[in-house]
């Protein structure tokens, strides 16, 4: 009771009062304990928080403001360029997982080619194959379309414009 230890005229004997002191100190204890608990539950999966070593911490202890400042400035920055080289390992592994799977799909493209009974005797690839044929085309397109603007024929055996596979075939 609070009339134990205060007395009327306002005076505290402390003494009286030091059990009374250690059950509220011990409550209050308590009760910052468990907000820090929900706060830590609460923010468990934040990035924000940083955590430094004891070596910092025990530094900072004897540096002036600015060389604290300067500190911490540091490891920011070797955390950020840290997480930076990671996230460049992790997108090159994973542009060469791609160059792999191009790999892979190019090959299974030959050996279909390959079954089908087409023949490969070139050194590019069933896909090039097909670029360079296409290439090829749209090359001999624009050729012939140039030629018959300025009336020069190119083929010169029957005076009308070719087909396009005529031209490619032949």
């Amino acid at each position: 009771k609070m009339t134990d230890y205060i007395t009327n005229q306002g005076f505290v004997s402390w003494d009286i009062a030091e059990p009374f002191i250690n059950i509220l100190a011990n409550h209050e204890h308590q009760v910052f304990i468990n907000r820090v608990k929900t706060l830590d539950q609460k923010y468990s999966d934040s990035k924000n928080f940083i955590t430094f070593d004891s070596s910092i911490t025990a530094q900072k202890s004897y540096m002036k403001a600015n060389d604290k400042s300067i500190l911490v400035q540091r490891r920011m920055k070797e955390l950020i360029l840290k997480k930076k080289q990671s996230k460049c390992i992790g997108l090159q592994k994973k542009n060469q997982q791609k160059k792999y799977k191009k790999f892979l799909i190019l090959k299974k493209f030959e050996e279909d080619n390959d079954q089908e009974g087409a023949s490969t005797d070139q050194s590019t690839t069933g896909g090039d194959a097909f670029i360079e044929k296409q290439s090829m085309v749209v090359k001999f397109q624009k050729l012939r379309e140039q030629q018959w603007e300025k009336d020069q024929k190119l083929f010169p055996s029957t005076g009308e414009k070719e087909s396009l596979h005529e031209i490619v075939s032949g």
